[in-house]
């Protein structure tokens, strides 16, 4: 299984070594600010365990991410196809705080999308970002996804509420990035 990107190893999650890494990472309240903006506790070792079981039992699918080269924990994909029939999926990334502003959410998300269009036949890749994250945003823009929805007032963080935004890209806008020709649908 192990994927790569130019300058990472995607792999299985393994339990024995990968909890406290996921542990530490998601305590770490810059990054916890981030991904689980409502979410106030620290996390405890049980806790990583449940949350990549219910993403591995719920058609998911959660990977593990290191540098190529140093073989450095950097993080985690996660993707959730919450829609079989209609092929849609959602996608999720988190990234220790020394890897920010490095380029690496561009290259995960990259690989996530092709992955999810291209390999999986999906129609629909879907995510949600606090407004607070607003490179997040950003990097999402670039790769094409588009802003559909805005939850006012979603979460509590540093002391006030922040909207969720909602964001999504489909398999023909993908297409039209990467300079492929759409197929005519037969009526």
């Amino acid at each position: 299984m192990p994927f790569e990107t130019s300058r990472t190893i995607l792999r299985e999650y393994r339990s024995d070594t990968d909890a406290d890494k996921l542990l530490a990472m998601w305590n770490d309240p810059d990054v916890q600010r981030q991904i689980f903006p409502d979410y106030t506790s620290p996390r405890t070792k049980a806790t990583i365990e449940d949350i990549v079981k219910s993403w591995q039992k719920e058609s998911g699918y959660f990977v593990i991410v290191e540098d190529k080269e140093t073989s450095a924990f950097l993080g985690q994909v996660s993707f959730t196809i919450v829609f079989p029939k209609t092929r849609i999926a959602e996608v999720g990334i988190s990234l220790v705080r020394e890897s920010w502003g490095k380029g690496y959410g561009t290259e995960l998300m990259e690989w996530a999308v092709q992955l999810g269009f291209e390999e999986w036949g999906l129609h629909r890749i879907q995510l949600s970002v606090s407004e607070e994250n607003e490179r997040a945003i950003a990097l999402y823009k670039h790769i094409g996804f588009t802003q559909e929805g805005f939850r006012r007032d979603f979460i509590w963080s540093r002391g006030r509420y922040w909207g969720m935004v909602q964001m999504s890209i489909l398999e023909s806008e993908w297409d039209v990035k990467q300079g492929k020709k759409r197929r005519k649908i037969e009526q």
